[in-house]
């Protein structure tokens, strides 16, 4: 079995200890279950390599959790993952298989993306009549033109909830945009530090708090819709650097630039609060080059009036 694995995804890309735990994981299941899924990896591999890689050795798992029926239904997204969004898109889906059985089980609440996206996009054009579109993505986050979103909300057992969090969500990544997180490369400057991932979080969960502020003043009602699903802060266990960015990030005048000041400043803060359940992901570099042209489209269309 776990020569088959290997032989499916290449052995140039594959050590000899890369295969075992999953081929072992493998051996639990029924004859006929690992065959489907030596066959899924095989129909993967004319996708890419890579891709039938990572199932081989990430998705064993998922044959206790996705029947029979359902199974071509997951190779399929997996595909459309991998084609949209990548390889590290693609990871997340199989190491979180648990969101697609739910996105297939249909919970009463759920609410599904594609069935509200283009209210969504009517409300975000609404607020300041800048049009940015919505798609569904493995990770949710704007790159300043398009809001990607999770395909299906199963979070709450109320359809209306699980609704005003999409509108938390599509608030927020909004809020970049129109309140200048993105006004300047982000992404260099989290890329002087020693652990560039980790100022990332930081930097979003402060960023979080000026954006809450700025929409707390413009959209109040949307506003106390987010503080429902936000968790207490514990300002007494964070140091006193946190306290001050927490006071100081809801001030009117504060921008993306005393963002970035207070992140050196708990830089190295083991407490942290919780991040909030609608402010989704970051992606510096897309916000920063779909920004970029779109100044430069807009700066030479002026020129040519």
């Amino acid at each position: 079995m776990k020569l088959r694995m290997e032989l499916i995804v290449d052995q140039k890309i594959s050590s000899a200890k890369d295969m075992l735990i999953p081929a072992k994981q493998l051996a639990e299941h029924a004859k006929a279950d690992q065959d489907r899924f030596l066959e899924s990896a095989e129909k993967l591999s004319a996708t890419s390599v890579e891709l039938a890689y990572d199932f081989c050795r990430l998705a064993p798992p998922s044959l206790q959790l996705v029947d029979e029926a359902h199974w071509d239904g997951w190779l399929v997204r997996l595909q459309e993952i991998y084609t949209a969004d990548g390889a590290q898109a693609a990871v997340e889906a199989m190491n979180n298989v648990d969101q697609f059985v739910q996105s297939i089980t249909h919970a009463p609440g759920s609410v599904s993306l594609d069935k509200i996206s283009r209210i969504l996009e009517s409300f975000v054009t609404g607020l300041n009549g800048r049009k940015l579109g919505i798609e569904q993505g493995a990770s949710f986050y704007t790159d300043t033109e398009i809001i990607r979103l999770p395909e299906l909300l199963t979070e709450f057992d109320r359809y209306e909830d699980n609704f005003a969090l999409y509108k938390a969500m599509a608030v927020h990544q909004w809020a970049q945009a129109w309140f200048g997180t993105w006004t300047l490369n982000i992404g260099a400057f989290l890329g002087m530090y020693q652990d560039p991932e980790r100022a990332q979080a930081l930097f979003h969960k402060l960023e979080t708090i000026r954006l809450d502020a700025c929409v707390a003043r413009e959209l109040p009602g949307i506003s106390r819709v987010m503080k429902d699903f936000s968790p207490q802060v514990d300002a007494g266990a964070l140091s006193k650097n946190w306290q001050n960015a927490l006071r100081r990030l809801q001030e009117a005048d504060m921008t993306v630039q005393d963002t970035i000041f207070f992140l050196e400043a708990v830089y190295k803060d083991k407490a942290v609060p919780e991040d909030k359940p609608y402010q989704g992901n970051l992606n510096p570099r897309d916000a920063w080059t779909v920004r970029e042209a779109r100044v430069q489209r807009e700066k030479r269309s002026l020129e040519n009036r």
